[in-house]
Formats: C-alpha cells, structure tokens, sequence
C-alpha cells in the first residue's frame, strides 16, 4: 500500500469536491479524504496487513479531535470525524 503524496494534495470545499487531511497515524503522516474515517480504515493506514489473522486485536486511541471529546479510544463499529492534524495510536495484540 503506498503512502499518498501530501506535497500534492489538493483541496476544495466546493459541492461534490472531497477535501484531503493530513492525520498521523503511529506518528507517521497520512492523507485521508473522507470527512469521517472508520476503526478499520485507520488500522489499515496502520497496518497494511490487517485483518489477515483472527488471532490478532487492535487498539485504537485518538487526540486532538473535534467536539467535546478531544481523545479517547475506537472499537470495531466506530467512525470519527476527521480534523486536521489529529493522531492515531494503533497498537495489536494477539490472542493466545
């Protein structure tokens, strides 16, 4: 899975145009173009192997979100909506 190129992300705000964003996902810079990003599109940016072992659990923390919830943790399920610069941890584990 490749990285996009952030020094040529385009954005728009106007009807039917899709803004880029800037995250950073284990500190490590990714562009994303929805307004809401889900558990398992951020374990991907993450891993780009996830989900290929049921053993495996994953653990996703966030900060600097907007709302009255600034942080706090995603499960399976979950979307977040997207702000500029916020972070992701992702962290797996497996089962024994």
């Amino acid at each position: 899975m490749s990285t996009p190129d952030i020094h040529n992300a385009t954005s728009s705000d106007g009807p039917g145009h899709t803004k880029e964003v800037q995250v950073f996902v284990n500190s490590r810079p990714k562009t994303v173009s929805e307004k809401e990003i889900s558990y398992a599109e951020i374990v991907k940016l993450a891993f780009a192997d996830a989900f290929q072992n049921p053993n495996t659990l994953y653990t996703v923390t966030y900060r600097y979100a907007d709302g009255d919830k600034r942080g706090g943790s995603m499960v399976e399920g979950d979307t977040i909506k997207v702000k500029k610069e916020m972070q992701f941890n992702v962290q797996f584990s497996t089962r024994s």
